[in-house]
C-alpha cells in the first residue's frame, strides 16, 4: 500500500544483569521509549522504569535500605540499612563495598533500538525491512503485514492457483504490477482501491459476497473467463482486495492492455449470464438471496437503492 509510517520515538533497550564472582546472569530485561535520544532524556526514563524493576526484584529481601542508580556509569547500588553494616556509603566506594561482601552489583546495559514502524514499539530480535519505504517492522508486525488483511493477486502465468502474490501496507510482492491505496468511507469503514501499471487494464470490477449464491455466480464468471482467455492466449491478473466488511472482498479481474478490446466483447456476455445487478444489490442490502427475500425485503432494497443513486448524483 502507499500510505506511509514514521516512527513516532527513538528506542532503547536496557538488560538488567547481577555480577557475581563466576560471572554474569540476566535478572530482567525491558525497553523505554524517548522523544530525543538526548543522554538526559534516556537516563531519565531508564532511571523511572529501573525504580518499579528494583522494586519488584528486592521485594522478598530483608535489610534493604535503598537502590540508587549510578548514572555515570549505568550501574545499580544496593545499599543495606546502616545497623547491618555500619559503612560510610559514599559514591566512590559504593559499588566496591557491595561486591565485597557479596552483595549484588546490578549492571545496567544500554543499547539504542529499532522502532517498529508500524507498532511504534522497539524492535526484539529481528528487524524487517519495511518494502514501502523507510524504517523497520519487528517479526509480529512483519507477519501480520503478509498473512492478515492483505490483497492477493494470481496471475495467469501460474496455473497453482495457491501461487498468488501479495500486497500489503509493508511490502508488495508483485514487482510493481498492481498498487494498493486504503479509501476510508467514513469511521472505521472504508475498502482498497487498485492502482495497475500500464500493462493491465480493467476488464471487471466486482465483490464478493462470502456465503452467498452471488458469489456463487461470480466465481462462474471468473471460471468462463479466464477459460475463454486461455483459449485466446491473454494473460490476466485478478485481485482479490479486503474490504472493511469481513463479509465482503473486493474482485477486479484485469487483462494485458493491449489485448483488452478482444476480451471486453466476450465478458459483456458472460455478465448478463452470471453478474445480474439487481440480484448483487438484493443480497448486499438484505444479506439474503434474492429468491429468499420477502416483499418487505425488496420493498427495502428499492427504496435504498434510490437513496445510494441519488447520493451518486450529487444529492443528499
Amino acid at each position: 500500500m502507499t500510505e506511509e509510517k514514521k516512527p513516532k520515538a527513538i528506542a532503547f533497550r536496557a538488560i538488567v544483569s547481577v555480577e557475581p564472582e563466576d560471572g554474569q546472569a540476566t535478572l530482567e530485561k525491558f525497553r523505554v521509549k524517548v522523544k530525543t535520544d538526548a543522554a538526559a532524556d534516556v537516563k531519565n526514563a531508564i532511571g523511572k522504569k529501573l525504580e518499579q524493576v528494583v522494586e519488584g526484584l528486592c521485594a522478598s529481601s530483608n535489610g534493604i535500605a535503598g537502590v540508587r542508580l549510578d548514572t555515570h556509569r549505568m550501574r545499580l547500588g544496593v545499599s543495606q540499612q546502616a545497623e547491618h553494616t555500619g559503612w560510610d556509603l559514599t559514591e566512590e566506594t559504593l559499588m566496591e563495598r557491595l561486591v565485597e561482601v557479596g552483595i549484588p552489583a546490578w549492571r545496567v546495559t544500554i543499547s539504542k533500538a529499532e522502532v517498529c514502524i508500524s507498532c511504534d514499539g522497539a524492535i526484539e530480535g529481528a528487524a524487517y525491512d519495511n518494502e514501502s519505504g523507510p524504517g523497520k517492522l519487528c517479526e509480529a508486525c512483519w507477519e501480520y503485514d503478509r498473512s492478515e488483511h492483505v490483497t492477493t493477486v494470481r496471475f495467469s502465468d501460474s496455473d497453482d492457483p495457491l501461487d498468488v502474490r501479495t500486497i500489503g501496507m509493508y511490502h508488495n510482492d508483485t514487482e510493481g504490477e498492481f498498487e494498493t491505496e486504503w479509501v476510508s468511507d467514513g469511521g472505521w469503514q472504508g475498502h482498497s482501491v487498485i492502482k495497475p501499471s500500464k500493462n493491465w487494464k480493467l476488464l471487471r470490477s466486482d465483490a464478493i459476497l462470502s456465503m452467498s449464491e452471488d458469489a456463487q455466480n461470480l466465481a462462474e464468471f471468473d471460471k468462463a473467463t479466464r477459460a475463454q482467455l486461455k483459449k485466446m492466449g491473454i494473460r490476466w491478473a485478478r485481485v482479490i482486495s479486503p474490504t472493511s466488511n469481513i463479509f465482503c472482498c473486493g474482485y477486479d479481474f484485469y487483462v494485458e492492455a493491449k489485448h483488452f478490446k478482444k476480451a471486453e466483447k466476450f465478458v459483456k456476455m458472460f455478465a448478463q449470464a452470471w453478474r445480474k445487478d439487481e440480484d448483487f444489490v438484493t443480497t448486499a442490502l438484505t444479506g439474503k438471496n434474492p429468491r429468499e427475500c420477502t416483499p418487505t425485503d425488496r420493498a427495502f432494497t428499492a427504496i435504498a437503492s434510490n437513496i445510494i443513486a441519488k447520493a451518486k448524483e450529487g444529492g443528499q
